[in-house]
């Protein structure tokens, strides 16, 4: 038996609850195990024991992926352009039709080879691109942790230290050199990393901040970063409530797209 209760938070004046619909699919293991809390090295976070809800999952550098489309569990990949920060939105790259995703150990139910086979990157300028972060800003409820997931799959280069970067989550170090052939020991393999941070109650604290940049220190062949995917999900261990956040208007025209996506293909 799974009983479901919905109830109103005692902490927002006129709150009620609420649902349009449910479904129960069943979820195999996505391997959550205890990750690092970002800014407190030496902290843990275990994953698994907590609730979690998925707050947002894009296709970097892909297209908006629909549920039939998923590798198995009927999730949605959206388009990563609405939560690009600035005008350095950095170039979009696809796998040669040559490559095969490789995902060794890791079941295959993680993500789907659409996103591993599509990337975002700073681009060829060492010069321009040492002068920026490779930037996505969320929208989310503070005094919560967030896990982030990111997808990495390294399908350009063939060898270790020719691209190194820094993964920031909230202006603090998430990974000092990031190193995918390093990690994944070949060209075209696929690998996440999670990453937990905790977003304090505060003003302006409603921002999740992810940021990559081009790591010097290991003198790699080029300065360069790249991304595949990204999920975050929100956590806690007892409530998972909070207020709607107000959606941007580019996020807006953005969801009016998919929806015109969805009606002109059948999808609902």
């Amino acid at each position: 038996v799974l009983e479901l209760k919905f109830k109103p938070s005692d902490k927002h004046n006129g709150a009620f609850a609420f649902v349009n619909g449910i479904q129960l699919i069943q979820m195999p293991d996505l391997l959550f195990d205890s990750p690092s809390l970002v800014g407190y090295p030496d902290q843990t976070v275990d994953a698994k024991s907590m609730h979690m809800q998925t707050m947002f999952r894009l296709n970097v550098g892909g297209q908006y992926i629909p549920p039939v489309q998923d590798s198995g569990l009927s999730r949605t990949w959206y388009d990563d352009t609405p939560y690009i920060y600035g005008a350095a939105v950095g170039v979009t790259n696809q796998a040669e039709k040559n490559v095969t995703i490789d995902y060794q150990a890791m079941p295959k139910y993680i993500a789907p080879t659409d996103v591993y086979s599509t990337s975002r990157s700073m681009g060829t300028n060492k010069d321009v691109n040492m002068g920026f972060n490779l930037t996505w800003v969320f929208q989310v409820d503070p005094n919560s942790m967030y896990l982030t997931r990111l997808h990495f799959c390294d399908y350009h280069y063939l060898q270790s230290n020719e691209i190194v970067f820094s993964i920031f989550v909230n202006n603090q170090t998430a990974q000092d050199q990031a190193d995918v052939i390093g990690w994944t020991g070949r060209q075209g393999a696929a690998t996440y990393k999670d990453y937990v941070v905790y977003v304090h109650e505060e003003a302006g604290a409603d921002q999740l901040w992810l940021a990559l940049h081009p790591n010097p220190s290991t003198k790699p062949r080029f300065y360069d970063a790249m991304l595949n995917g990204v999920e975050i999900f929100k956590l806690n261990d007892t409530d998972l409530s909070g207020p709607n956040p107000q959606p941007s208007d580019m996020m807006m025209e953005y969801e009016e797209r998919i929806r015109n996506f969805e009606d002109k293909n059948g999808h609902s």
